[in-house]
């Protein structure tokens, strides 16, 4: 069973998804802080959160990600926020 993940427990790194990887959810318990999906930058060791609202996860919700070759990413939340990944 996964695990529900915060500031304390920490972020989640994703490797690069192959070609049949499947979609994950991300289940967000907002609070008052927010979970943020960055990617890997062109420099292999630091990870950044787009711009747009679809990046920055806020309140109670869940957001499916496409994971199908899809570049190296990592969760993370701040604040309160909680957030568990489903596979």
């Amino acid at each position: 069973m996964a695990d529900w993940r915060d500031t304390v427990t920490g972020g989640m790194d994703l490797p690069v998804g192959s070609s049949s990887e499947k979609d994950m959810q991300i289940v967000v318990e907002g609070g008052t802080g927010d979970v943020q999906i960055q990617y890997l930058g062109s420099d292999g060791s630091t990870y950044a959160t787009p711009a747009g609202a679809e990046f920055t996860l806020t309140g109670d919700e869940v957001k499916v990600v496409q994971r199908a070759n899809a570049p190296a990413m990592r969760i993370i939340a701040t604040g309160d926020a909680k957030f568990l990944v489903v596979r």
